[in-house]
């Protein structure tokens, strides 16, 4: 998606979100209006929110080292172009680089590891609209999902449990795993939408890892709209452990790669501090992947694989 660099791109960043019709799923007529009054009814709480994490997103700026990394280390014959969805550099201007360039093959590599039609497909429909304006467009391979991938698994893992070894040996079987992942809501499910289970393909291959005592999945960050929203909330998951007197916890940002808003405020921020108030004495909060060299092998060998 890429996230607002500064204060000055919320509200750009937020009016392209809600006015993708992938997110708000209405004629324009009734969606850009529809978006900009919810872009401005936001706004206030969320430059609120990005001058907590110091006044902008560091997502851009790894996606990019992400990106050299991946170039390094495809070698010769590849070249790796950033293009974020919401703010520059988005698609049309990573395209047109490519044309520039004179690519012949393109892989379509997201940076979202589970597919759903709100995030991925979203990405995808933005490159099939320049590919429908070139009269002689490149051939495009589609990495459609690496949700079990066993390099980002593994990847994944070594994360988790970077952050379990914080807690002593004899302790760990206590811990709470809390694998957090941004919410949908329900009736995009219900009409087909694989995300959910494309995030318990994550979970599945970590849990073989990590084997732990206690884990949950539950959502975060969920919209309004009056529709219902993927459940349990991780408020409520943070809540019910409290009451059972379960006092460790590790919290994992299972459907991002790289640090951004969600994971630098809601989870080091407003759910450590909800934790807190609940008497959870000790919080941890795992790592995006970024641009460590096990996730950046990971992709390399899905890049490899897509083009034969």
């Amino acid at each position: 998606m890429g996230d607002a660099p500064s204060t000055a791109g919320v509200f750009p960043f937020l009016l392209r979100l809600f006015s993708d019709p992938l997110i708000i799923r209405a004629p324009w007529s009734v969606r850009y209006p529809l978006s900009l009054y919810i872009a401005i009814k936001k706004l206030p709480k969320m430059l609120a929110r990005y001058r907590a994490i110091g006044g902008g997103s560091p997502m851009n700026g790894i996606t990019l080292k992400q990106a050299g990394a991946l170039e390094s280390a495809l070698g010769a014959g590849f070249r790796v172009y950033v293009a974020n969805r919401y703010c520059k550099p988005d698609t049309a201007e990573a395209y047109r680089m490519m044309k520039t360039d004179g690519v012949g093959k393109i892989v379509a590599l997201p940076l979202f590891p589970q597919y759903s039609t709100a995030t991925t497909e979203s990405s995808f429909a933005a490159l099939k609209a320049e590919l429908a304006k070139d009269a002689s467009p490149p051939e495009v391979v589609w990495v459609r999902s690496f949700a079990d991938d066993p390099g980002y698994v593994a990847a994944f893992s070594a994360k988790l449990w970077e952050s379990l070894e914080q807690f002593p040996e004899d302790d760990r079987k206590d811990v709470q795993i809390l694998f957090s992942a941004h919410s949908l809501p329900h009736e995009f499910i219900d009409k087909g939408d694989p995300y959910l289970d494309e995030i318990r393909k994550t979970l599945t291959g970590v849990l073989k890892a990590i084997k732990p005592v206690y884990f949950h999945l539950c959502f975060q960050s969920k919209g309004g709209g009056g529709r219902e929203w993927l459940k349990p909330e991780t408020d409520e998951v943070l809540q019910k452990m409290a009451e059972k007197g379960r006092l460790k916890a590790v919290i994992v940002p299972v459907s991002f790669v790289a640090e951004n808003i969600e994971t630098l405020y809601d989870a080091n921020i407003y759910y450590r501090e909800m934790a807190a108030s609940l008497g959870i004495k000790e919080f941890v909060r795992v790592e995006c992947v970024n641009d460590a060299p096990v996730f950046i092998e990971a992709l390399v060998g899905i890049v490899k694989r897509h083009v034969g």
